[in-house]
């Protein structure tokens, strides 16, 4: 059927704020953007997540996406065909990128989102969301001891390990830092250099 360009934005534009209550861990308006009865299915290279129900689904998000948590999520090239006036389904191309402070990890992938979308009372929701993998690399890194934090503007460096699948973290004097302390997704700020500082210093 010919594509509604007022729906397809619509879907765009749920699409977006769905990465973007992922990213900031804003699960009362991510709440709004499922029907209650959505599912989900993704794929990585070492496992296979589901979840049937809008509360499940925001309890595993949850779980994953916390204030010791930094994410982002960039969704792009969307291919978004219509079944009906109320039903559609898109495929998008996914990078993300993720720390976690709680397992000491970083996930750095490509995936292809593959959605299902129905349209309620005028409004769009994610009746289905799936990703399946592209890539995945997942890094351990361990966090300095406390006492030995180097100035603030020296950051997490990967130092290759004897075997060529993994890597350890440790600061180096080349760029910028990431705190020991909790981290709200709402604010990182403070773990970057401010304006008028270089290599922790105040510039004149």
């Amino acid at each position: 059927m010919p594509l509604p360009l007022e729906d397809l934005e619509l879907i765009r534009r749920l699409k977006y704020r769905y990465c973007r209550c992922i990213d900031t861990a804003n699960f009362d308006e991510l709440r709004g953007l499922f029907v209650e009865d959505a599912s989900v299915c993704y794929v990585g290279g070492t496992y296979r997540f589901e979840a049937q129900g809008r509360d499940s689904i925001l309890d595993a998000l949850g779980y994953a996406f916390h204030a010791e948590a930094i994410a982002l999520h960039h969704v792009n090239h969307p291919e978004i065909d219509f079944v009906s006036d109320t039903e559609a389904t898109g495929v998008w191309y996914l990078k993300d990128w993720f720390l976690d402070l709680r397992n000491k990890i970083i996930t750095d992938g490509s995936a292809l989102y593959r959605d299902t979308y129905v349209k309620r009372d005028g409004e769009w929701l994610i009746k289905r969301a799936t990703y399946e993998r592209i890539y995945e690399i997942v890094t351990p890194f361990v966090v300095p001891r406390r006492g030995l934090e180097p100035p603030r503007s020296y950051p997490l460096v990967p130092e290759t390990s004897a075997s060529t699948n993994s890597a350890t973290w440790a600061w180096s004097a080349q760029a910028r830092t990431f705190r020991t302390s909790p981290l709200s997704p709402h604010s990182v700020r403070d773990s970057l250099p401010q304006a008028g500082e270089r290599n922790g210093k105040t510039l004149s």
